[in-house]
């Protein structure tokens, strides 16, 4: 996964001078490393396979990480604690995973939409998701 953007920082406070700036994240947030151009290697790829294979996830967003982080990182508690409960729904179905992804994102929205003042507001568009299984089925409720 890349993170392609014009702001200089996720701070927001001002535009990369050279416009798009486009940065590999899949590796060093498997793996916590500092991101590095090495990473595009096929070398790597074996460690993000083995942490998705053990049941991990890879959560990415295009909005504003300082408000997403926290919102995800709730929900996500929020869900596997109801999967631990053995509540959670269909965990496996990909309605379940897509809404996982989307839920975070559309909170983040809601708060940029009610919140803040006039010109100020980062995110807040349309909201899309898309789950992918193992076999290559996927869902996606926007249609995307």
């Amino acid at each position: 996964m890349f993170l392609i953007s014009n702001w200089l920082d996720t701070s927001y406070s001002a535009l990369r001078p050279s416009g798009l700036g486009v940065t590999r994240e899949t590796f060093h947030i498997v793996s916590k490393e500092p991101p590095d151009q090495r990473h595009r290697e096929s070398t790597y790829r074996p460690r993000v396979h083995e942490f998705l294979q053990a049941g991990n996830m890879l959560g990415y967003n295009n909005g504003d990480p300082a408000l997403y982080n926290p919102a995800a990182n709730g929900l996500f508690s929020m869900f596997a604690e109801l999967a631990r409960r053995g509540k959670l729904s269909n965990s496996d179905a990909l309605e379940t995973c897509a809404a996982l992804a989307r839920t975070p994102v559309e909170i983040v929205a809601r708060a940029h939409r009610s919140s803040c003042r006039k010109g100020q507001r980062l995110v807040a568009g349309m909201t899309h998701e898309l789950a992918i299984t193992p076999n290559g089925a996927y869902e996606s409720s926007t249609g995307d």
